[in-house]
């Protein structure tokens, strides 16, 4: 999400810029849903390069009761799926929300893989605990490190939310175009090997607890719901840890590999 600091009307821009439209199935069902984005917070809030990268503090709450037992509404946190579009904080926004299970589309599968994943990556492998207080435009975002955060945001966050852009069609491979890239094979990866089989019970269970926002307004900004899940995480994606070390260990042995020949004797 791009954010350009600076005060008009009290609000901060998140972004600017244009996106091409979703095409969605009539057989969606629609659920009149009020997005509003939480409050800035400098101290808190984290930046890779020049972007704003989520998650965001944000709520989405159906705007009249809901029977349906997959339309919830969600509080924080929330990750935006456009780049280049237009949204403000303490702002609401009208649209619809639909469930992951419901929209079925790989790009947003992959994209709400990696939320979870990037949820997992701060707790579990950098001690990093995501919080949320309040509601509604008052939500605040807090982040309460027990380690270094500039190497979360720089190996992580930062290049998750440009994976999770490209994704979904807002082609930019930010500070760190390899690590962008891993971030995207990785949830290809995870939705040929996990994501598309719908009928699995994980899978099922991940896609009915993810909301995804539309907003009314075609040029502002797309959201889904966070979702840590440990179980999608085990069997779709390797720990990150276990991923760089074994990437690691690889490139050594080739290194080694070459050494030994360039030094065998004729």
């Amino acid at each position: 999400m791009r954010l350009y600091c600076g005060l008009k009307d009290r609000l901060f821009v998140l972004g600017v810029g244009v996106c091409g439209l979703l095409a969605f199935s009539a057989t969606l069902s629609a659920n009149n849903t009020v997005l509003t984005l939480g409050n800035y917070n400098s101290a808190t809030d984290l930046f890779y390069g020049s972007e704003y990268v989520g998650p965001y503090p944000g709520s989405i709450v159906p705007s009249v009761p809901q029977t349906d037992s997959l339309i919830v509404a969600a509080v924080g946190p929330i990750y935006c799926l456009d780049a280049r579009q237009t949204n403000y904080f303490q702002t609401s926004y009208p649209g619809t929300e639909y469930s992951l299970a419901e929209v079925n589309r790989q790009d947003v599968e992959e994209a709400a893989f990696l939320a979870s994943l990037m949820m997992y990556e701060a707790r579990y492998q950098y001690g990093i605990d995501l919080t949320w207080t309040g509601s509604g435009a008052s939500l605040v975002l807090n982040q309460t490190p027990s380690s270094n955060v500039s190497n979360f945001v720089n190996n992580v966050e930062g290049p998750i939310s440009f994976a999770v852009w490209n994704i979904m069609g807002s082609p930019d491979m930010g500070p760190n175009p390899a690590l962008t890239a891993r971030y995207e094979r990785g949830a290809t990866a995870a939705y040929n090997k996990v994501l598309k089989n719908s009928g699995d019970p994980v899978v099922a269970d991940f896609n009915r607890q993810v909301m995804v926002f539309f907003p009314e307004n075609t040029s502002t900004q797309r959201f889904l719901t966070a979702n840590l899940d440990l179980a999608l995480i085990e069997i779709a994606a390797p720990e990150p840890g276990t991923t760089v070390l074994f990437a690691t260990g690889v490139l050594l042995i080739a290194l080694g590999s070459i050494r030994k020949l360039v030094r065998r004797p004729r």
